[in-house]
């Protein structure tokens, strides 16, 4: 099947965002982006994930033992009663105190751990590190167009495309398949710059994923993300992806859940 460039736009102000085919000079900046959307950016996957995270169930306990034992350790030992009651209650709620904030403090470092974890692992994973073979990628545009720079696709469904905004790489993705089911897909590498929120790019990226597999025939497209990314399973639900099973990801004594979602075609 011929391939062709495929460019959209999606405006903001006076800003335009371009949806290409990924290039070979593409590969340490889509590296960049994918680090920076997942753990070491201002609005990262990971600081989102900590800050939704500050008032659940888990942590509110926390809050109370911390409020709590730190009451008690500062008021008994002033109390009038002549005992040393006050003392001991006074000394078991300060321990208490310390007990909740190095709990709070360690499962904040071990969830946080998880998400950098995944952008180490998903770095040094084989399409990551290299794209062009793992998708098996080659020229699909003619001499000459975009100022020479070669555009890289692929025979059949898989494919990898980058958002550009003013001249820097803002978003990526890529569909790849089953080994063992080469009529399921995988939506793989979704990231969006933190600083480019709410531009459309993950839209842009989706309509993309989506047109493609349904141009191939393909019969599913499937992609796993955890369970605080509430602004991407919104967008993944609102193009029909269905939550099927999830899954622990553990750090220590600390978990996050990770949703496998799947869209029929």
């Amino acid at each position: 099947m011929t391939l062709t460039t495929h460019t959209s736009t999606v405006a903001r102000s006076s800003s335009q965002a371009r949806l290409r085919h990924f290039r070979a000079n593409d590969l340490q900046a889509v590296r960049d982006l994918f680090r920076t959307a997942v753990d070491t950016g201002k609005g990262s996957a990971r600081r989102d994930m900590l800050k939704r995270q500050r008032f659940d169930t888990t942590n509110l306990l926390f809050y109370s033992l911390i409020v709590g034992g730190g009451f008690h350790w500062f008021w008994a030992p002033i109390m009038p009663v002549s005992s040393s009651l006050p003392l001991a209650i006074g000394t078991m709620g300060g321990l208490l105190a310390i007990f909740a904030i190095a709990a709070f403090a360690y499962r904040r470092t071990m969830v946080s751990n998880i998400y950098t974890r995944f952008s180490d692992q998903s770095l040094a994973s084989s399409d990551l590190q290299d794209l062009i073979g793992h998708y098996q990628f080659k020229s699909i545009n003619a001499p000459g167009d975009n100022h020479g720079e070669i555009e890289l696709g692929s025979d059949d469904a898989r494919g990898f495309w980058v958002v550009e905004l003013e001249g820097e790489v803002v978003g990526c993705a890529g569909l790849d398949l089953h080994k063992n089911q080469p009529t399921h897909g995988d939506l793989r590498r979704m990231a969006v710059s933190p600083d480019h929120r709410r531009y459309g790019i993950g839209k842009l990226l989706m309509n993309k994923i989506m047109d493609r597999a349904r141009e191939y025939k393909l019969e599913s497209v499937s992609l796993s993300t955890p369970v605080y990314q509430i602004p991407a399973r919104r967008l993944y639900e609102s193009y029909d992806f269905v939550e099927e099973r999830r899954w622990v990801d553990r750090e220590g004594l600390c978990a996050v859940s990770v949703l496998y979602y799947r869209c029929e075609l």
